[in-house]
């Protein structure tokens, strides 16, 4: 739970008290809103009392006419009463005195932002996404390769920090270093982040921490990005399996969601990075349907299904 006054704080919703200053401190429970114009219009029965409630200028050119029936009255009323965690008036538009009166007899806090409804929504219903949707710690490198956002796993001390400095020298961005903070957005979609402490720093043995952004510039980091790839580096061992076509597809499951995943062995000679920035190019191709190992595979099976044929028709 997160409560009114963090979200009054946000920089970018622009929000200003009205009054209830006192019921800053309760808590908001659920990303949902709620724009009470059917409640207004008198169906209160599904009225959710958990929701930020929004009043757009719909619903106050509603109460500035109708204010001052009985009935409307009555309703707002209910939903002052309510446990609602606040009420917000978009578009700067002033609030009536009966709303005042309410919001500060239970407490109730009432802001005031001067951004439009639909783009205080999108912002307010995304801040709160982001705060209420399942999350985790991860120890791994996010990178964004050529806009793939590329997740780097593997044991301590395998390369994963010394892959990303590479590819960062190559013009790529780095997301997060050692711990990577993953969001699910929507039940589908991965977004990883840094936590602010280490923002901008990675660490890399024999030279300790660095900052990138002072290094390399701004390009060289991005604040968050989706997890498009998994690629585990995992040492090389001669009993290890190795895919060598790639036509098996793999995949890695993180908070519900299954991520395409690759594994690259690290041995000394091998330049991982550009291992890396080409698997992440290849599964740019797969999204646009283009797939080579299975190209090659078709080729193969009618080269093979040909000279099949041939050796069919010289017996015969």
């Amino acid at each position: 739970m997160i409560q009114v006054e963090s979200v009054r704080q946000q920089e970018n919703l622009h929000l200003s008290v009205l009054c209830g200053e006192e019921g800053l401190t309760r808590e908001i429970k659920k990303a949902d809103l709620n724009r009470p114009g059917l409640e207004l219009a008198g169906c209160i029965e599904f009225f959710d009392p958990d929701r930020i409630q929004i009043f757009g200028g719909g619903e106050m050119h509603f109460l500035y006419e109708k204010g001052d029936d009985p009935s409307v009255e009555e309703i707002l009323a209910k939903i002052f009463n309510s446990a609602v965690p606040c009420a917000i008036i978009t578009n700067d538009l002033p609030a009536t005195d009966d709303m005042i009166e309410k919001a500060r007899t239970n407490h109730v806090p009432l802001l005031r932002t001067s951004l439009s409804t639909t783009r205080f929504y999108k912002r307010i219903y995304e801040f709160l996404e982001h705060y209420f949707s399942p999350s985790t710690l991860v120890h791994g490198t996010l990178v964004d390769i050529l806009g793939m956002g590329v997740l780097l796993l593997g044991d301590s001390g395998v390369g994963k920090s010394e892959c990303a400095l590479e590819l960062v020298s190559k013009g790529h961005s780095l997301v997060a270093d050692d711990v990577v903070r993953v969001v699910c957005l929507g039940d589908r979609i991965l977004n990883g982040s840094c936590p602010h402490l280490i923002r901008h720093y990675i660490e890399v043995r024999g030279l300790g921490i660095v900052d990138l952004s002072k290094l390399y510039g701004i390009r060289a980091i991005r604040k968050e990005k989706s997890i498009d790839l998994v690629i585990t580096l995992q040492d090389w061992k001669p009993e290890t399996y190795v895919e060598r076509v790639g036509i098996d597809r793999q995949l890695y499951e993180l908070l519900g969601v299954e991520l395409p995943h690759l594994t690259i062995p690290v041995k000394p000679g091998r330049n991982i990075s550009t291992i890396v920035e080409v698997g992440a190019r290849d599964q740019r191709l797969k999204l646009l349907g283009i797939n080579s190992a299975m190209e090659f595979n078709d080729r193969l099976m009618k080269m093979t299904a040909g000279s099949s044929s041939e050796m069919a028709g010289t017996i015969h």
